[in-house]
């Protein structure tokens, strides 16, 4: 099984700096303040190598799988274009904090959430 998530940040008109602060904002929005501590180092790792993906090209393909068969219980992966950025996240914890910044119920878009779902609009 894998789970993939594509961004093209350029045609957003998004830096990787604002989609990087955006994603820690979501996490942090929706999880409690045990939870986000818990997984402060590896959110810390997916900051860093978001910021680092910044001379990433315009209309670069963002990629982070989730592997479960990777690393010893699964691993989030991030790359730009098909090349790996950085050092696999362990951890279903957090991918599964991560799936939050748009699954979770205190997302920036509900209708995108729902759209996610495949519910019908609110």
């Amino acid at each position: 099984m894998r789970w993939l998530f594509v961004f093209l940040l350029a045609w957003f008109g998004l830096t990787a700096d604002v989609f990087a602060v955006g994603l820690v904002k979501g996490m942090r929005r929706n999880l409690g303040e045990a939870e986000f501590g818990a997984l402060r180092e590896r959110i810390e790792t997916l900051r860093a190598v978001i910021r680092a993906t910044d001379n990433a090209p315009g209309g670069s393909v963002i990629q982070l799988d989730w592997l479960p068969d990777a690393g010893s219980g699964g691993v989030t992966r991030l790359s730009v274009n098909g090349l790996q950025r950085g050092q696999d996240i362990p951890g279903e914890d957090f991918f599964q904090a991560l799936l939050k910044v748009w699954l979770g119920d205190k997302v920036n878009d509900p209708a995108l959430r729902n759209a996610l779902l495949g519910r019908a609009p609110a």
